[in-house]
Formats: structure tokens, C-alpha cells, sequence
């Protein structure tokens, strides 16, 4: 009867494991991330990926891959926010892309706050001023 909870717990403990694609050591699911075309990582390894691409600017859409060759598959802003929320990295991931972000249309324009962070604003609902998120300044 041991022996067959042994091997229960064996499965159980096989089942909640994986092998990370990027440093291929065997992890628990809940130490990973799964990207949106089935990819896993651990999450030290996708961090250290995402710190890389962060400190290099290299946070658009074109940029910002799954780090395995030939994927291509966007990684989400909300899977760059689940392992580096919190962090000055998260900060300057968001200051990026709003930097390197364009307007698409004639309605859309970028403000620049004196505390230096970015505003994108639709003009047809521009009043005037705009209210900084950051430092609460009306511009």
C-alpha cells in the first residue's frame, strides 16, 4: 500500500514540474512562465532575458520575443508586469516604450512632463491641461 502512495506522490510531484527551454533545469510550474505560444521558462531565466532587453531599449513590440530561436511571438505587457512589477526594471520598461512610442493617428500626441515622464493624450479630448500621473503637475 506504500509503495502505491509513493508512486501517487511521484506522478503528483511529475506532473507540477517542467524543464525550462532557456537553462533546461527541471523547475515547479509555479517557479515558471508560460508564454503565449506555449514556451515555458523559469521565471530567473525569463527575467534575466527581460532585465537584458530593458537595459538595452529594446522593448518594442518587434523587440520584446520569446528568447527562443525562430519563435517570434510577442511577449505581453502583462507577462513583462508579472515577473518585473515592483522593480526600477518595470519603471524603465514603461518609460521606453513610451518613448519609443509613436502617435498613430492625427487626434494622438506625446506631452513631455517637466518631471520627465511621457503623456500620450487624444487632442480632440484635450481641454487645455493635462494632469500628470506622476507628479500630479497640469500641463
Amino acid at each position: 500500500m506504500q509503495e502505491y502512495f509513493d508512486n501517487e506522490v511521484a506522478d503528483k510531484e511529475a506532473k507540477e514540474r517542467f524543464s525550462c527551454q532557456i537553462c533546461l533545469e527541471e523547475c515547479r510550474l509555479e517557479d515558471g512562465v508560460s508564454l503565449d505560444c506555449s514556451h515555458l521558462a523559469c521565471r530567473e531565466c525569463f527575467s534575466g532575458y527581460l532585465e537584458v532587453k530593458v537595459r538595452e531599449k529594446c522593448v518594442s513590440e518587434q523587440e520584446m520575443v520569446c528568447p527562443m530561436p525562430k519563435c517570434g511571438c510577442p511577449v505581453s505587457e502583462f507577462q513583462v508586469m508579472g515577473v518585473l512589477d515592483g522593480t526600477p526594471l518595470w519603471q524603465r520598461f514603461l518609460s521606453t516604450r513610451a518613448e519609443l512610442y509613436r502617435p498613430e493617428g492625427a487626434d494622438e500626441r506625446k506631452c513631455l512632463c517637466p518631471c520627465g515622464e511621457v503623456i500620450i493624450v487624444l487632442t480632440a479630448a484635450d481641454q487645455g491641461f493635462v494632469k500628470c500621473p506622476s507628479c500630479k503637475e497640469k500641463d
